[in-house]
């Protein structure tokens, strides 16, 4: 199968045509997946981060880029709005096209936009707030992100008109957060997500980690957590080293 280049790319820059493009992944999160450029037609797997971009790999190319072995160095811009390819077909992202949409949202849900990072959302009062409280930090009204359409809401899909979404999962005492899987992460009622990690200090035992802070032990839970506490459903296998250093 042959990709054809996008025709809007022709006469822009890389960047500029992919300010165009929704935010599919943070950068980082490029590595190992089957991804589709939309600009070039091309599809490559980055392998080795540098600043500013990935080297990458190409497995289905044409032109100057035939697959055999090609590395390629491809900018942030490109990995974050690739689209990923599962077996030749893209796989289905949850993309938000409208305020009225990302209202509707529940609070505590993180979207992310092409040029705004990642933000969730959250209710002050009686208005909609969309904040990110580590690093650079933003609060920002519903009306202030409408450039940012369509958004991305990751790891969602969209419900079935005739199955409607199911009830979100509370815990409400340190037993039952003990029970959950390792790397689940769980939402205060104060706004304050925490992770589980077990056998991060000790073989078996658990902790349970907030950015930029020590990660706590079960023991201590009914002092730092408040419950009930939301159960976000974050549970995977296995974590880069990376992004386990980002979580905790």
């Amino acid at each position: 199968m042959t990709h054809t280049p996008d025709p809007r790319a022709e006469g822009l820059s890389t960047n500029d045509y992919c300010k165009l493009l929704p935010r599919r992944r943070h950068s980082y999160e490029g590595r190992g997946k089957i991804l589709l450029l939309p600009s070039s037609g091309l599809v490559v797997v980055p392998f080795q981060e540098h600043t500013g971009g990935w080297d990458v790999t190409v497995v289905e190319g044409h032109g100057s880029y035939p697959v055999g072995g090609h590395h390629l160095s491809v900018g942030d811009a490109e990995i974050e709005t690739a689209i990923e390819l599962s077996l030749g077909d893209p796989i289905p992202l949850h993309f938000v096209n409208s305020a009225a949409e990302v209202e509707a949202l529940e609070d505590g849900t993180y979207i992310l936009t092409r040029s705004r990072g990642g933000l969730s959302k959250a209710t002050v009062g009686s208005e909609t707030r969309w904040v990110r409280s580590i690093i650079d930090k933003v609060s920002l009204r519903t009306d202030e992100i409408a450039d940012q359409f369509p958004v991305v809401v990751p790891g969602a899909a969209p419900s079935p008109l005739n199955d409607p979404a199911p009830s979100p999962e509370y815990v409400h005492s340190r037993e039952e957060a003990e029970a959950l899987p390792d790397r689940e992460t769980i939402l205060t009622p104060g706004g304050i997500v925490f992770r589980k990690w077990v056998g991060y200090y000790r073989e078996g035992e658990s902790t349970w980690c907030r950015f930029m802070h020590n990660p706590i032990t079960t023991d201590l839970l009914d002092e730092e957590i408040h419950f009930p506490a939301k159960v976000l459903g974050t549970t995977y296998a296995e974590v880069s080293e990376q992004k386990k250093a980002s979580n905790v």
